[in-house]
This record gives C-alpha cells, sequence and structure tokens, in this order.
C-alpha cells in the first residue's frame, strides 16, 4: 500500500516535471500594468511635443473634450482644421505602431492643435 502511494507520487511528480519542462517559457512582460494617461488643455496654438516621444510606444489612443483638435506625429506641424488627423469635439482616436501619413510612426512626439477655442486633449500610451 505504502510502496503504490510512493510510486503513484513520483509519477506524478515526473508528469508535471515533463510538462513544466516542456511549456515555451514566458516573454518578459512591461512593468506598467495599464496605459500611461496624460491630459492637457490645448489652445488654438500649435503645441509641438505636448506628448514625448517614446520609440517603444506599442499604441496611443488621442481624445479631444470641448473643442475638436487635430493631431499630428513627428516634426509636422498640426493646422487647425487642416493639417493632421482630425479629432471631433468628444471623440477619441487610437493609432497603431504602423508608419502614419502625418509626420512619422507612432513612436514619434505627439503634436496637437485645437479647431476653436480651448479643448481638454487626453493621451492614452500602451
Amino acid at each position: 500500500m505504502r510502496r503504490s502511494l510512493v510510486y503513484s507520487a513520483l509519477a506524478v511528480g515526473a508528469v508535471l516535471g515533463v510538462a513544466l519542462g516542456l511549456s515555451p517559457q514566458l516573454k518578459a512582460q512591461l512593468t506598467t500594468l495599464g496605459p500611461n494617461v496624460t491630459t492637457l488643455s490645448q489652445s488654438g496654438a500649435a503645441t509641438m511635443a505636448a506628448y514625448p516621444a517614446n520609440a517603444g510606444r506599442r499604441m496611443i489612443t488621442v481624445c479631444a473634450a470641448g473643442q475638436a483638435a487635430h493631431v499630428t506625429f513627428g516634426t509636422l506641424t498640426p493646422t487647425a482644421g487642416n493639417v493632421g488627423y482630425a479629432l471631433a469635439a468628444g471623440a477619441c482616436a487610437n493609432f497603431p505602431p504602423v508608419a502614419l501619413a502625418t509626420g512619422g510612426g507612432v513612436g514619434g512626439q505627439v503634436n496637437v492643435i485645437s479647431d476653436t477655442g480651448t479643448a481638454v486633449i487626453t493621451f492614452l500610451e500602451y
């Protein structure tokens, strides 16, 4: 009886050891548990590098509250109602890590301008 219990325990241990040994290695995880969130008030004058560049950025969400705004990346200067990605008042846009037509990739600095009045701009960086 005792011998069969020992053999059973050894068999279970061997199966677990093989299963854990054959499992794929876990990849390194980011230390940030959620997105980095930053909010600013934006006027009708363009703010270059309103949100700084981050080469490791996986995606960024930009939201405009109060007024419509335009967003560009990199060194391209946004202009009200003309140059950049348009954000309607109360709307958000997700920018995935692909080359963007407005000044480079999503890892570049984010530039903003309010179309009229003051807009509250929120950045969620992933």
